[in-house]
């Protein structure tokens, strides 16, 4: 889906090497075209063992959805204030904090993906505490003139890029009931 995720899932036998040594969020799916080139990874999310059938079935989802699992956390409302700022840097700004989210023991847990936030229409943010970051990202992404989302499967750079950076394509020919 263009601006989420996106997500795979296969079923594979259930005492195969694979399906006794994969765990959730600790193993991820890499997938690669012809070329060797990778075309999608994410994190696997789900794990169902299905006994009379003696298969386990995997599903993973984009590394985008390690947001959804992020909130603001109240020592970080002060960092979620943002008046008249480029809806890049918010973005930007908003994978920072969800990086520097530290656990119950003091341990920063962040997430596996960068930011690169280009985008460059302004906005005005206040986002509270418990505010869910991964929400926050889609609503930017969804509002009028939002920014366009994409993940590089590789490197696991998220972009912020905006919508108006692509170019139309006025060369296409269509026809309808004849050849154009």
């Amino acid at each position: 889906a263009f601006n989420r995720a996106g997500s795979f899932g296969c079923s594979i036998a259930i005492d195969s090497k694979a399906a006794l040594a994969v765990k959730k969020w600790r193993h991820c799916i890499v997938i690669q075209n012809p070329s060797g080139d990778i075309a999608w990874s994410g994190p696997i999310t789900s794990i169902v063992d299905a006994v009379p059938g003696d298969t386990t079935a995997i599903s993973a989802q984009g590394w985008q959805v390690e947001f959804d699992y992020r909130w603001i956390q109240l020592s970080q409302v002060n960092s979620a204030i943002f008046n008249a700022v480029q809806d890049g840097a918010i973005a930007e700004a908003l994978v920072l904090l969800a990086n520097s989210q530290t656990d119950s023991n003091g341990d920063v847990r962040p997430t596996h993906l960068s930011a690169n936030g280009t985008a460059t229409q302004s906005r005005t943010r206040t986002y509270p505490a418990g505010q869910n970051i991964g929400a926050a990202l889609k609503e930017l992404s969804d509002i009028e003139n939002g920014y366009d989302i994409s993940v590089d499967p590789a490197t696991r750079v998220i972009s912020f890029i905006p919508n108006t950076s692509y170019a139309d394509q006025t060369e296409i020919v269509y026809g309808y009931n004849a050849e154009p």
